[in-house]
């Protein structure tokens, strides 16, 4: 309670390392489990960790904001957490901030959060999505990361689709995928590629042509073609996350395909109608 009122009643001036190193225990005791579940449920913690957002942004306070946004994704994995709450406080003010590390802390929330479908409609509907389409491919890996971490859970539902497609995202993801495996950054890759099959679950909200695919097979076909003919390292074959890759690349290829095969049909019957 004394740590929780110190927290509440300061003022925060420039510099104040004690609120840091207080945070920062918050933060690493949420990542356990017991603990983190009863930090989570306790309302007079979670307002006094959110009442911090409110402080006046300054450089010497980034430290601050970016421990308190640290602890709350670590606190926002819990599924009791207060989620609204902080979508109001955080996201608005800080998922597209000049300081790409408090953004990049501010999405990895937002992918906590967005596991809910009332989030989701949310940053939808408030015009964020299109802002997040807009930030990518960043030129900070991290960020990226959370963002296709919160990807892959709006493109669970076909409402959000048309928002994706006419935000460039397909091709976006193309690039990025294609970059990202020269790169053999296969945690990114397979982000994407996740973010692609969810896009891609119902034919009737999946906006996707065949050239588009042509790409994708283009790309996926190098993953496919060095694990078959181990033209890799076998310390690069051996790891899980490229395997994680190779996995989704063979389930997304044969997914598109058969979009194409149906996208022709569609237009052999459109001809024969004529």
């Amino acid at each position: 309670d004394e740590i929780r009122k110190y927290l509440y009643d300061n003022r925060f001036d420039d510099g104040d390392d004690v609120a840091v190193k207080i945070i920062r225990i918050f933060a690493n005791a949420s990542i356990n489990p017991e603990a983190g579940t009863e930090m989570a449920i306790c309302p007079n913690l979670v307002e006094t960790i959110l009442r911090i957002l409110d402080i006046n942004e300054s450089d010497s306070r980034l430290d601050l904001l970016i421990s308190t946004v640290s602890t709350l994704n670590n606190l926002s994995f819990y599924p009791i957490f207060s989620h609204h709450c902080v979508y109001d406080k955080l996201i608005p003010k800080f998922s597209f901030h000049d300081n790409i590390q408090l953004a990049t802390e501010s999405m990895r929330v937002l992918g906590n959060l967005s596991r809910k479908t009332e989030i989701r409609n949310r940053f939808a509907t408030d015009g964020y999505l299109e802002r997040l389409l807009i930030s990518i491919p960043s030129k900070n890996k991290e960020y990226d990361y959370s963002t296709y971490g919160v990807m892959v859970n709006m493109m669970v539902d076909a409402a959000h689709r048309p928002i994706f497609r006419q935000g460039n995202g397909f091709q976006k993801s193309l690039e990025i995928l294609e970059e990202g495996i020269k790169e053999e950054d296969f945690v990114l890759c397979t982000l994407v590629c996740q973010a692609l099959w969810n896009y891609s679950i119902d034919l009737e909200s999946c906006y996707v042509n065949a050239d588009e695919i042509t790409d994708l097979n283009d790309i996926l076909s190098i993953v496919l073609y060095q694990r078959q003919q181990d033209d890799l390292p076998e310390t690069v074959i051996d790891t899980d996350d490229f395997e994680d890759l190779y996995s989704i690349s063979q389930g997304l290829l044969i997914r598109y395909n058969k979009i194409v095969s149906s996208l022709s049909g569609e237009s052999s019957s459109n001809h024969e109608d004529e």
